[in-house]
This record gives C-alpha cells, sequence and structure tokens, in this order.
C-alpha cells in the first residue's frame, strides 16, 4: 500500500483539528460531510452496505465511500464517493459511482456527475446542497457507468493496445505514477482477483488499473479515477441510452448474504505479495520521484535507504572523474598537417592545389586507431547545382501543396454545437476549463488544446451528444 495513504476509522477523521475560519477561508469539516452524506442517503431510501475512508498521514487530507445496495448486477453496486482537506491542497468535491465486488474498487463517472468546491463563502452550505442533489439523481449515475461496464465486458483489446492505453495515461497524460505504472503491470501479467469477464476484455483491464488506484494519495484519487474512465470512455465506446435488467431478487439476496465470495485457489494475496517483494532486499536508488505532475515533488516522500543499499548504489555508478577525458577540436591545419605526416607529403592550406582532370582518385586515411577512411577527390568545377532552376520550381511548388495539405485549417469545425460538446467533453477529461481548436477528418473531430495536446473524438460518438 502507498505510504502516503491508509484505512481510518469515522471516529479519526472526526476528532482532526479544524483549521481556524478567516475572511477568506470556510471550513467543510470532514464530520459535517459524512453526516450530511448518510442522512441524505437515508433520506433517499438507499441501504448503505458499507463504507469507507482513507486519509493521509496526519489526516488533514481524506477521502470516503459508501457502497450502496443495487440489484441491476449482482458484481456491481453503487457507490457515493467524497475527497475534502484541511490543508487546502484540493477542495471538497464528490461524486456517484460504482463498486466492484470482485476486486473491492470503485469506477467513478465525472462527466456532469463531479462536484469541486473551493473552501470560501458560503462554502459548506453549498456543500450540503450539493450533496443533496446528487444523491437525488445518483441512480442516473449508477445506470451511467453500469452500461459502461457492459459495453467494456463485450470489448477485446491486444497487449499491444493495453501498453497504448497505459503509454498515453503515463507518458501523455501524467494520470499515472511510474509506481502505478509497474504495478497495473504486475496486475495484467498476474491478477490478484478473479473476474467473471475474459482477461483480453477491455472491463478486465480496467479492473487491473482499479485494483492499484485504490492506494493513490487522497488528494488525486477522484481526478484520477474520472479521467481514466473518461479516457477509456471517449476511445472505446460508443454510448446508447443504458438498457437494464434487475437481477431476480432471491438470487440477489443469496449473493449479498454470502459471508466470503468464491475464492480461486490460485490466487494470491495482494498484500502478502508486496511484502514478499519488500523484504527481499532488493536495491533501490537513494530517492525515487515518479513522472507524476499531480503531486508536487514536495509531497513525494523520501524512500527510507539502509546504508548498505547507499554504499551498494555507489558502487553501481561510479562517477567518473572531471578531467578523465579531455577534448581537442583539431584545426584544418592541424588535420592537414596529420594526415601530410601519415602521407609523407608536408602540406600547408596555401599549398592545396586541386587539378581539375582528377575523376576518379580515392583518398585514403588510417587512423592512430587503425581505422581505415576513404573519401573521392572532386575537382572545383564538378562542384555543380544537382538541379535546374525548373526542378527546383517544382520541389518548391510540390511542398507547398504538402504543407496546405496537412494543414488542418482546410476542414476546421466552426458549428457552434459541436464545439461546445467537445469543449464540455474536454473539460471533464482534463478535469478543468481549456481552450480547444477543432479539425475534422471525416471520422473523427482531432481536438488541439491550448498547451498543444491532441485527443480524437470520433464523429458517431459526438452525434449521439447532440
Amino acid at each position: 500500500m502507498s505510504k502516503t495513504t491508509k484505512l481510518v476509522t469515522i471516529e479519526e477523521l472526526r476528532a482532526v483539528p479544524l483549521p481556524t475560519k478567516t475572511d477568506t477561508y470556510t471550513v467543510i469539516s470532514h464530520g459535517l460531510i459524512i453526516g450530511e452524506i448518510k442522512r441524505e442517503l437515508a433520506c433517499a431510501g438507499f441501504e448503505v452496505i458499507s463504507e469507507e475512508y482513507r486519509a493521509n498521514n496526519n489526516l488533514e487530507v481524506a477521502r470516503g465511500s459508501y457502497i450502496i445496495r443495487r440489484s441491476e448486477d449482482p458484481y456491481f453496486m453503487m457507490s457515493f464517493n467524497w475527497t475534502n482537506s484541511y490543508d487546502k491542497s484540493t477542495k471538497f468535491q464528490c461524486a456517484v459511482g460504482g463498486y466492484i465486488w470482485e476486486n473491492n474498487s470503485y469506477v467513478i463517472e465525472k462527466e456532469g456527475n463531479s462536484f469541486i468546491r473551493k473552501h470560501t463563502g458560503d462554502a459548506d452550505t453549498l456543500a450540503k446542497d450539493t450533496i443533496a442533489e446528487k444523491i437525488a439523481n445518483a441512480e442516473k449515475y449508477y445506470l451511467s457507468v453500469l452500461e459502461t461496464k457492459r459495453q467494456m465486458e463485450n470489448i477485446k483489446i491486444s497487449r499491444s493496445e493495453v501498453a497504448k492505453i497505459l503509454g498515453n495515461l503515463y507518458f501523455n497524460f501524467d494520470m499515472i505514477s511510474i509506481e502505478q505504472l509497474s504495478g497495473i503491470k504486475k496486475e495484467y501479467l498476474k491478477p490478484s482477483y478473479v473476474y467473471s469477464t475474459d482477461s483480453d476484455s477491455l472491463w478486465t483491464v480496467y479492473c487491473h488499473i482499479l485494483t492499484v488506484l485504490k492506494s493513490s494519495h487522497p488528494k488525486t484519487w477522484l481526478h484520477q479515477q474520472g479521467f481514466i474512465h473518461n479516457y477509456l470512455k471517449i476511445n472505446y465506446i460508443t454510448l446508447t441510452d443504458p438498457i437494464v435488467t434487475a437481477v431476480p431478487k432471491d438470487i440477489m439476496d443469496t449473493l449479498l448474504k454470502a459471508t466470503v465470495l468464491p475464492i480461486d485457489p490460485a490466487q494470491i494475496n495482494l498484500l502478502d505479495a508486496i511484502q514478499e517483494v519488500e523484504s527481499a532486499g532488493k536495491d533501490v536508488p537513494v530517492k525515487i520521484i515518479p513522472k507524476f505532475s499531480l503531486l508536487s515533488e514536495d509531497e513525494i516522500e523520501e524512500e527510507e535507504v539502509t546504508e548498505d543499499e547507499s554504499v551498494l548504489s555507489a558502487a553501481q555508478y561510479p562517477v567518473l572523474e572531471k578531467d578523465a577525458f579531455e577534448i581537442h577540436v583539431e584545426s584544418d591545419q592541424e588535420y592537414l598537417e596529420r594526415v601530410a605526416e601519415i602521407e609523407g607529403e608536408p602540406e600547408t592550406v596555401e599549398e592545396i592545389e586541386f587539378d581539375s582532370t582528377i575523376t576518379d582518385t580515392v583518398v585514403t586515411y588510417t587512423d592512430p586507431l587503425g581505422v581505415v577512411f576513404e573519401a573521392p577527390v572532386v575537382g572545383p568545377e564538378n562542384f555543380i547545382d544537382d538541379f535546374t532552376e525548373e526542378e527546383v520550381a517544382e520541389v518548391a511548388e510540390a511542398k507547398e501543396t504538402l504543407e496546405v495539405n496537412t494543414e488542418w485549417d482546410s476542414v476546421i469545425v466552426s458549428d457552434p454545437i459541436i464545439i461546445n460538446i467537445l469543449q464540455n467533453e474536454i473539460n471533464n477529461i482534463f478535469g478543468y476549463e481549456v481552450e480547444i481548436e477543432v479539425f475534422e477528418d471525416g471520422e473523427n473531430y482531432n481536438i488541439v488544446t491550448g498547451d498543444s495536446q491532441e485527443v480524437t473524438v470520433p464523429i458517431d460518438y459526438v452525434n449521439n451528444l447532440k
């Protein structure tokens, strides 16, 4: 489990000292959020099966999740999730989603669902109203993620496609850390849980990702969850209206009353596996800083390294002396003198004369290391332009045509309805508002953001949202 998050109790969260309220900062307490959510869920008639709370070491940044009974899918319940902080590192956020019985993970779709509020003004009152509104519409949000799950189950993806997904999340979007990337790979190769779906289905791969995200820092957890869900949804699914069928009540009751879900005897325990790796005495660098833009470098905890490991790291990566290598750039005169010395004919720059009758003569030179170089001698009159004026003009015209054809300006999209739909989609993906330009290639809308990132959205997907 990550060193930056741990499981905590309600009592521990309620006991955390509250920060001082100022003219520019309004306290939204963990206790207020917990109380309001439980009250609204009870008023709406939802049955909470279980609840989970995680926090950082000083409990100032926390998140909570409530698992709510549903009958549409025996392995997929509803969840209500929130994050909050006392150190101003993150705003209060909440969202409705799903819960996966098979790996104890959460699915959160942020599109039209999430709420983010700064701790200013009447933030505490607005937070209460928003919790009530989200719970009132919880069924709609749950059915949306359930339909996405069912479509993902029927989508097959190859190993190379999985690598593409993880590469984009790590390199292009900085949405997972290097440790999480490694953890997801291990889950993909040797899953810690048994799933009812095929191993090559998009849903199973998504479950591997969600298994690792469980230990994310509370400050970034909701954003990671929402971003990754929307990324997979936009790139792999064309959604239709949700179609759900309730599981018979007798079957549902039997499944939910079971004290222990079926476990594959070959299944490994994730915590045991982590402990085994940590106790194996593997060598680690003195400090590891993951490529993860969501956390600043100051927030990343240094790995503890023993004295033996430090010595070993230094031996593995010796430091070269400053003057171990001296680079000298040889002048033209020095070069000619060295060649003349080898060839036995002293020459200077001024004494070189080219014989215009020479056409095929080759100069051979062997350096001090024994490497032989050969080069033809070309007379001055042979240095001519290889192209006629007409050919140069044709090349310039072809280049101009190529530049025009590779520009997206000729197919730029100006329809305000399409622009508005794509603007909302991109804002949901990035978690904040960004400027965009939209181009069309016949099958997709190609979007360029203000910071030069590119996103492709199928035209059919946008048409379904009109």
